[in-house]
């Protein structure tokens, strides 16, 4: 790979940072990074339109106020113009997206309901840690593996934490 895209909306500062994480890391690895910032479907479709138009060869879709609403444009796109993309939520692969990694959402749930009853026995809400996610999931949409032509490698296979079919 050469050259890999990041899809999202860059008024976000969050989606900035992610931004830099994957120019560095693209940059370790000797692959270019292009940056699509995203507000309306229509950057969208734009958007698609340049990376094919650049030859990326895969996509970083970010979530974010405008991916999240649009992520069945953004997994159709994806998929018409064969690009792989992984996504930082469940929800994304669920509608087709090829790979989603992220929090296992219900594991933080699990955790928030601990803190309220730690809450409601005592414990000042000032006295809590923080915490970030500790349990994340990795899905992986095999249907769209194949629409887009993609082998799944058997290492890659191993490590997913469910396929969906």
């Amino acid at each position: 790979m050469k050259r890999v895209g990041f899809v999202g909306d860059f008024r976000n500062p969050p989606i900035q940072a992610q931004w830099y994480q994957v120019l560095e890391a693209g940059q370790s690895l000797g692959v270019e990074a292009l940056r699509f910032d995203v507000r309306s479907p229509e950057d969208i479709l734009r958007s698609f339109e340049t990376a094919v138009k650049q030859q990326v060869q895969a996509l970083r879709v970010s979530v974010d106020g405008t991916t999240r609403p649009n992520r069945r444009l953004i997994v159709e796109l994806a998929t018409k113009y064969k690009l792989p993309a992984i996504h930082g939520a469940r929800e994304f692969a669920d509608d087709g997206g090829l790979i989603s990694f992220s929090p296992d959402y219900g594991h933080l749930y699990w955790r928030a309901a601990s803190f309220v009853d730690r809450i409601f026995k005592g414990d000042k809400p000032a006295d809590l840690p923080i915490e970030l996610p500790s349990k994340f999931e990795l899905l992986l949409n095999l249907k769209t593996a194949k629409s887009i032509g993609l082998e799944v490698a058997p290492t890659f296979y191993a490590r997913v934490d469910e396929v969906i079919e």
